[in-house]
């Protein structure tokens, strides 16, 4: 299954980056430890329709003996936008603020080589806030909310969250606790957490579930994958919409293929392959484009067309004009695919004229597959005037330093998407599912419409196609509610025009899917930063973006998210109260003489219930126990004074305290004493 992502509104995405967790980096140079000490690690995901807003909360704790100020880093997925910061001090909720102002960067920046391998893993799209005066065994939480689209293929919906961080957290932490809930557009026939086996699912009706997972001591070294599969025997449609009293309304219109697609309903295809053989290029991804591109061939019907173009400083091509599918010309290509040898620099920019000279009408499915790394200062622009015969232009692009603005530009402006992969992804399975996707229109030349006047976005689908294995996602606006009927037209295989009508409501809600609004401004964001980044800077498109950034809490290329210690999280209802996890937590001091004070959460399921904090010696004998039956629900303190139960001064050595409730035990934690 493949991710789909539409640049503007209309979006066809494919990611699987693997990053990690969030860091707290500290900022002290003398700071004995690498990191602070990760403690928790909370995943809260909501995912309605084809949208997931996922919250991350986090607790680190300071281990040293000073205050310090740290950097915290989270890897937010290629195709994702955060939407809200909320930390906490001193038990207060603040609400990290956004401006104008560029992202700080992690302490040491260019000199420490541990700070230059978490940039690397952490990727272009981090996200990055001071987090200041961390006091000695203060426990500092964060919590970080960022929305995305799911991957999507043949009925498989798929979410990935960024958990494994191996190559720098050595330890287990104290927790990890993962929820889903999802109202899924179709009927839910499976749903699983393959990445962390004995997740429980719990279903609601046919298309809504929950899903949790929670582990004691868990290692961060997987990331989290969480798939469910929908059924449908035809063409769906579902509109989600949320008014604001300003009389400005949002909606997101989703359109899902039928699962599985009737072969008959497919179009031929003409197709050219383009292939980067610069020297930019390394010798794997070399190969793995001609094993992929090989592979895709095997895939063709009979009656398509394709031909195959490899590009470096100059063009050579398999025939002059596109060739019939059959054993004969299929062998002959991959003959000429494995002499394809390293050469030269990068002319993509060349090579997709050519490619659009080999279509001569837009009769049939027109599409253009181009195998990169995404190094070509290549036009979009140029590109869609040359683009008569509407192909579509896809891009396959590898390794970490892909020019992503400029490949997604010119996708968003050539009816297209692009695949982007890592050197660690099974890039063979992985070409192979997109170019299935590629090969199997259903409907090509679409329309949105509706005789509702105010509806804006609907024109960004115009001239695109339906996917058998891809939904494709529109997001507008619209000023006043009611019911309206939005028509999807288009060509079908047998070039006859078909209309699929339906009712729709434009809801006066302003309460229900507050995720459409983020995630219109998030198209409308990422957008603008493509020309940006492509065409230039100006100043009214500056503007425009620090604009949306601002009103709709998007962070963008212009703006940085500040913790300002001011703005307090007032709880309105959207913002968050500090998830916890019923157990005793931690101590401070720890080390500790004489005395230290124990943190416990104790849960409303454990309310009523006799709760003792039991204190061991290394050696398991029982040394001290304390009453803590009548704490309420909620955070609670403890002091321990380290004597026994005899009065006497304990010695100094390790200690461990288990927290029972009902005669269960809940959880364990180490003290040291130090005399």
């Amino acid at each position: 299954m493949k991710k789909t992502l539409l640049s503007l509104t209309f979006i066809l995405i494919f990611s699987l980056r693997t990053f990690a967790d969030g860091l707290l980096l500290p900022v002290h140079k003398d700071y004995p430890m690498d990191f602070l000490k990760n403690l928790v690690s909370k995943v809260d995901v909501s995912i309605t329709g084809m949208v997931a807003e996922t919250k991350i909360y986090q607790e680190f704790r300071n281990d040293w003996n000073q205050t310090t100020d740290a950097m915290y880093s989270f890897p937010l997925p290629s195709d994702a936008r955060a939407t809200d910061i909320t930390y906490w001090k001193n038990d207060i909720a603040y609400k990290a603020v956004l401006e104008v102002r560029r992202q700080d960067t992690n302490p040491g920046t260019g000199e420490s080589p541990l700070v230059a391998a978490v940039n690397r893993y952490m990727g272009s799209n981090a996200i990055r806030i001071l987090l200041k005066n961390i006091a000695p065994n203060e426990i500092q939480r964060i919590q970080l909310t960022y929305i995305s689209l799911l991957d999507y293929y043949n009925g498989d919906c798929t979410y990935r969250f960024p958990l494994n961080t191996s190559p720098f957290v050595t330890h287990s932490i104290e927790q990890l606790d993962i929820h889903f809930s999802v109202k899924s557009n179709r009927p839910v026939q499976t749903a699983d957490l393959p990445s962390h086996p004995g997740a429980k699912v719990t279903l609601h009706n046919e298309s809504e579930f929950e899903l949790t997972y929670s582990e004691p001591k868990a290692w961060l070294t997987r990331d989290v994958e969480m798939v469910f599969q929908e059924s449908a025997s035809g063409l769906t449609f579902n509109l989600y919409s949320k008014y604001s009293p300003d009389q400005t309304g949002w909606y997101n219109l989703i359109i899902t293929p039928p699962n599985p697609s009737n072969p008959d309903s497919l179009f031929q295809k003409r197709m050219v392959f383009l292939v980067n053989i610069s020297s930019g290029m390394t010798a794997d991804q070399i190969q793995k484009s001609k094993e992929g591109l090989s592979s895709c061939l095997d895939y063709l019907r009979p009656g398509d067309q394709f031909n195959i173009i490899a590009y470096n400083s100059g063009i050579t091509k398999w025939k002059t004009s596109l060739q019939a599918s059959s054993a004969t010309t299929v062998e002959s290509a991959k003959s000429f695919i494995s002499q394809l040898s390293v050469s030269g620099g990068s002319r993509l920019d060349a090579a997709l004229p050519e490619a659009l000279k080999q279509f001569t009408d837009t009769l049939q499915q027109n599409s253009v597959l181009n195998f990169t790394n995404g190094k070509s200062l290549v036009d979009p622009k140029v590109i869609q005037t040359l683009n008569t015969k509407k192909a579509g232009i896809f891009s396959i692009a590898f390794g970490d330093l892909v020019d992503r603005e400029r490949l997604e530009y010119l996708s968003a402006l050539n009816y297209g998407f692009v695949r982007y992969f890592r050197e660690s992804d099974n890039l063979k399975a992985g070409i192979e599912k997109v170019f299935r996707m590629v090969s199997d229109p259903i409907m090509a030349g679409i329309r949105v419409t509706s005789a509702k006047s105010d509806l804006s976005g609907l024109s960004a689908v115009k001239g695109t196609s339906i996917y058998s294995n891809a939904f494709t996602s529109v997001s507008g606006t619209y000023s006043t509610p009611g019911d309206a009927v939005v028509t999807l037209s288009g060509r079908n295989k047998m070039q006859k025009q078909v209309q699929y009508p339906f009712s729709s409501t434009f809801s006066p809600d302003t309460l229900q899917f507050g995720f459409v609004p983020s995630l219109w401004a998030k198209g409308k964001i990422d957008a603008l930063e493509q020309v940006i980044l492509v065409d230039g800077e100006t100043q009214t498109l500056k503007d425009s973006l620090i604009a949306l950034s601002l009103t709709y809490g998007i962070r963008c290329r212009y703006t940085a998210y500040i913790a300002d210690y001011k703005t307090v999280n007032t709880g309105t209802g959207d913002d968050p109260e500090v998830p916890a996890f019923a157990g005793v937590k931690d101590n401070y001091p720890n080390p500790f003489n004489p005395s230290t004070t124990i943190r416990i959460y104790i849960s409303r399921e454990m309310e009523g219930k006799i709760n003792l904090l039991k204190i061991y010696s290394i050696t398991g004998q029982l040394v001290a126990v304390i009453d803590i039956t009548g704490f309420k629900a909620g955070w609670n303190e403890v002091l321990f004074y380290a004597a026994g139960f005899d009065g006497r001064a304990l010695a100094s050595g390790v200690y461990f305290v288990r927290l029972t409730s009902g005669n269960e035990l809940v959880n364990t934690i180490r003290i040291t004493l130090i005399r």
